[in-house]
């Protein structure tokens, strides 16, 4: 139960955004007492960090296709991997910057003529599918919120090894 709960916790950002906070209340109140003192630091830490602090539009996903910054860390790791120095002077900054201006420039070129964009993994999109046919169903009235965090929560974290 202490699994199920933790990946109900990671699959909230995934709900519309007007029942997560609802629905992290009701995680709550629905675990077992067992389960409440083994994650109750963690559901703390939750509420105060990400239903306190942070706003709920800056991290709830609904309806996203892109939810990581999978593009910024690959575009960072390029970066560094192209500078190949720690701290370089601002001449090879400044040069290594034109160069990739210049490689995006002709990336724009060929995407406009027709060229295709780097395809998802499979996987990504055997995961994506899922998450749209859940909020297909639970738009079309099929299943209800907590149905919907169930279903989500299988799809945020790879499967307990046997």
């Amino acid at each position: 139960e202490i699994r199920s709960r933790c990946r109900k916790l990671m699959a909230l950002a995934l709900l519309p955004i007007d029942k997560t906070e609802s629905s992290f209340h009701s995680l709550r109140v629905k675990s077992s007492t067992m389960v409440n003192q083994e994650l109750h630091q963690l559901f703390l830490y939750f509420n105060h960090q990400w239903l306190v602090n942070v706003p709920l539009k800056i991290w709830n996903v609904y309806g996203c296709h892109h939810r990581t910054n999978n593009n910024c860390e690959g575009f960072h790791n390029r970066l560094n991997q192209r500078i190949q120095k720690s701290h370089p002077n601002i001449w090879m900054f400044i040069k290594l910057l034109q160069t990739e201006g210049c490689r995006f420039r002709h990336l724009l070129l060929q995407m406009n003529a027709g060229a295709q964009a780097r395809k998802n993994v499979p996987v990504a999109n055997m995961i994506q599918k899922r998450i749209d046919t859940l909020y297909d169903r639970y738009n079309g009235g099929e299943v209800d919120v907590d149905q919907l965090l169930d279903g989500l929560s299988l799809t945020v974290a790879k499967q307990k090894r046997q």
